[in-house]
């Protein structure tokens, strides 16, 4: 037996918490290659953070594929979709109970937070005027955009200039990124 009784205490580790989200919960206009990340406040046990304790999927649906990255270094997971997320949706992204602290505990509740992806751009004018009549034969036709273009992609691949009833017409397609305008400049044969 004991000649005396012995006691002490301690203080366990408080459970794992997630400090920050990118994007920002309600965020609007995310680029739909984000991929979302979930900073903790302590390490991480990397074998808990698997497709089913970090997700992201639009509002109502099922997850989408991605894979999970872990930045030890900043105790911060990432969510990399394996495709662009699609325009103009809104997607919650979640980390469960089941992510755990490499001291094993795990997060008190789920934490989750939504985004919307930015819109599609749309075409918002057009010179010449759709229908119009008696058109000069040397125009050079000009669609306006809702928001900046990426260059590259007003190719003549996916802007053409096409005769009724004919083959489309091989143009530049320069892009005036201070207005929003791509012209659609023929090339001579």
């Amino acid at each position: 037996a004991l000649a005396a009784p012995a006691s002490w205490s301690f203080t366990t580790a408080d459970a794992p918490t997630v400090s920050a989200t990118t994007p920002a919960d309600n965020a609007a206009g995310v680029p739909v290659s984000i991929s979302p990340t979930a900073t903790f406040s302590c390490a991480m046990n990397v074998s808990t953070l698997t497709g089913g304790a970090a997700t992201v999927r639009p509002q109502g649906g099922s997850p989408v594929a991605a894979s999970i990255t872990y930045d030890s270094a900043n105790n911060r997971v990432v969510i990399n979709p394996t495709a662009d997320l699609a325009t103009g949706t809104t997607y919650v992204a979640q980390i469960s109970t089941a992510a755990r602290a490499a001291d094993g505990g795990a997060l008190a509740q789920a934490v989750g937070w939504s985004f919307t992806t930015l819109a599609a751009p749309t075409v918002t004018a057009g010179t010449p005027t759709d229908g119009a009549t008696g058109v000069g034969l040397g125009i050079s036709p000009t669609a306006t955009f809702s928001r900046a273009m990426i260059v590259g992609s007003l190719t003549s691949t996916f802007v053409t200039l096409t005769p009724e009833g004919g083959s489309a017409v091989a143009a530049a397609v320069p892009y005036d990124a201070g207005n929003l305008r791509g012209t659609v400049n023929p090339r001579p044969l």
